[in-house]
């Protein structure tokens, strides 16, 4: 009995030994039992973006991560959300294997499998109103039909803090940051301060205050044209606006700040800030800095931006017309000793010597083949400068030819200049070049060659006066006139030698008086005709001269 006692329990040992064994794993080769594999463990992160939402609510979308960090498939995986009271949940295109129900708060992946992570899930959560420092809530828990090792990591929680500030963001924005070390407008810097809203609310009676560098100096008209107000008195200058910034809104400043001379490479700093009378979400954005370096500035560069001349359709001799002369320097460096001169052709004449803009002064010179009007600038021209516009009033004396009337304006200065190309431009107008043909027409009742004053005008008697230029042959486009009832005719004619040819009225019962007899003012000067019905007489060739008036006279006597 005590050896089958002994044996029975030697066998229940081993059988036991067996049993631990099969237990923790299969037996591997050579005798080494493998670990069992943990259970599933599902991890959720949560985040929302943004992260703070103003007083009336606002859309935000909720990042939900899941990982399965165990060593099983978590099978039949989901995400349970909770949102605060009067919240809603939506989705847009969903990460590949996820399905959600809106109204259910509830998404589904499947089955998750060991040390894999799942799409991240983006939802948009719409948050109800609330007030300035409450804490929207809102919660993600997994869930899976598998055996978890811990459930303490499945849920993941968020908030999402409500706001009622105001938050100004501060920013310069400077149209260049080098400036010429030789100050003056090369030094001048266009600085953008912006101001942009990025709270909740509305920031009311926004200010700016600028510390520049020692001896900068700024032009309050820039910021006065869009309503600002700035006091540049003090160290500090300050600018108040026009109102408040709305949110999401940006307020501008545009500042012209003028810098001194200084040495090439050295910089200056210029610090901003701005502010509002309401409490702000936060500091720590509201200021800033930018720098200017001292530069070789490029050379200057004076350019006639153009030449017009008032009035460009037409000018007759004596008639007064403007030339206007536009420059510039748009070069790097101020320009010292600029002219500018416009050649006169001998016929031209300067009514007046005042350009009608401060610190030019002019005059005519080289009175000679190579006379011209040259006007001097007092001073440097410097950079930036609004257009120098001078006014040349001049006149056109007889003489001058007809047809285009062209003057050339050309800028010099001493100084280096970047390009000379564009230191010409030309205006131009048109001479009208022409004389006056007048004349009286009379009835000569005493037959004696002269006008006398109580001798009528011969009005209804001629029925065309024409002109004829010397050489060629009359052409229904010849210059003509008319009588009016006094018997006086006038037309305008181009320079030149002519024959007036006279028709009288068919059949009229006149014909010419004898030309040439006593007082030229007062005598015929038709010197020949062809009598008959249709009778027509002829002047001797008389010359028509630019801004002269030349008289041609007719006198009739009645044949019967």
């Amino acid at each position: 009995m005590t050896g089958s006692s002994t044996l029975a329990r030697a066998r229940r040992a081993a059988l036991a030994t067996l049993a631990v064994a099969t237990s923790l794993g299969t037996l591997l080769p050579g005798g080494v039992a493998s670990a069992a594999p943990s259970p599933a463990d599902l991890v959720v992160g949560l985040a929302t973006d943004p992260t703070e939402v103003g007083p009336a609510g606002d859309i935000v979308r909720l990042d939900v991560s899941v990982r399965n960090a165990g060593g099983a498939e978590a099978a039949d995986t989901t995400v349970k959300i909770t949102l605060p009271d009067n919240a809603t949940m939506g989705y847009g295109e969903l990460a590949t294997g996820w399905t959600c129900d809106a109204d259910a708060l509830k998404c589904k992946y499947g089955d998750l499998a060991a040390n894999v992570a799942a799409p991240t899930l983006y939802l948009y959560v719409t948050l109800p109103a609330g007030e300035h420092d409450q804490k929207a809530t809102i919660t993600a828990t997994a869930g899976t039909q598998s055996h978890e090792s811990s459930t303490a990591n499945n849920t993941g929680t968020t908030a999402v803090r409500y706001v009622v500030q105001p938050d100004l963001n501060f920013e310069f924005r400077p149209e260049l940051t080098e400036i010429s070390y030789l100050g003056g407008m090369g030094a001048r810097a266009f600085i953008q301060a912006v101001s942009t809203n990025v709270g909740t609310v509305a920031a009311p009676d926004v200010t700016f205050r600028f510390t520049p560098p020692a001896g900068a100096r700024m032009d309050p008209a820039e910021a006065e044209l869009y309503g600002w107000k700035c006091d540049a008195s003090s160290p500090t200058w300050v600018c108040t606006g026009p109102g408040g910034v709305e949110v999401g809104q940006s307020e501008y400043l545009n500042l012209s700040v003028y810098f001194p001379a200084g040495t090439v490479g050295d910089t200056l700093t210029m610090a901003g800030s701005v502010s509002t009378t309401a409490t702000e979400r936060s500091l720590t954005n509201n200021g800033g800095e930018t720098a200017f370096r001292y530069v070789v500035p490029r050379p200057a560069d004076i350019v006639v931006a153009w030449v017009s001349v008032v009035p460009n359709y037409q000018v007759k001799a004596n008639e007064q017309f403007d030339v206007y002369v536009e420059m510039d320097n748009i070069g790097g460096s101020p320009a010292e000793n600029v002219k500018v001169r416009v050649p006169l052709a001998p016929t031209v004449q300067m009514a007046s010597l005042d350009p009608e803009f401060p610190g030019w002064t002019c005059a005519v010179v080289d009175e000679t083949a190579d006379r011209a009007v040259e006007c001097a600038r007092e001073g440097a021209y410097d950079i930036s400068q609004p257009y120098n516009r001078l006014r040349l009033r001049m006149t056109a004396g007889p003489g001058t030819p007809d047809g285009p009337l062209t003057f050339t304006a050309t800028a010099s200065t001493t100084s280096t200049e970047e390009t000379t190309e564009n230191n010409t431009a030309q205006g131009s107008t048109v001479y009208v070049a022409e004389g006056i043909m007048t004349g009286h027409a009379w009835i000569d009742t005493d037959r004696d060659g002269q006008r006398d004053a109580d001798e009528p005008g011969a009005y209804g008697k001629i029925g065309r006066i024409e002109f004829v230029l010397e050489g060629t042959r009359p052409s229904w486009d010849v210059p003509t006139a008319s009588l009016n009832e006094n018997g006086i005719y006038s037309t305008r004619l181009k320079p030149g030698r002519y024959v007036a040819n006279v028709y009288l009225q068919d059949g009229v019962p006149y014909s010419f008086t004898t030309p040439d007899v006593g007082d030229d003012a007062t005598d015929s000067d038709i010197v020949g005709s062809t009598g008959g019905y249709y009778n027509r007489g002829w002047s001797a060739v008389v010359e028509v001269k630019d801004a002269e008036q030349t008289f041609v006279d007719i006198g009739l006597v009645p044949t019967v």
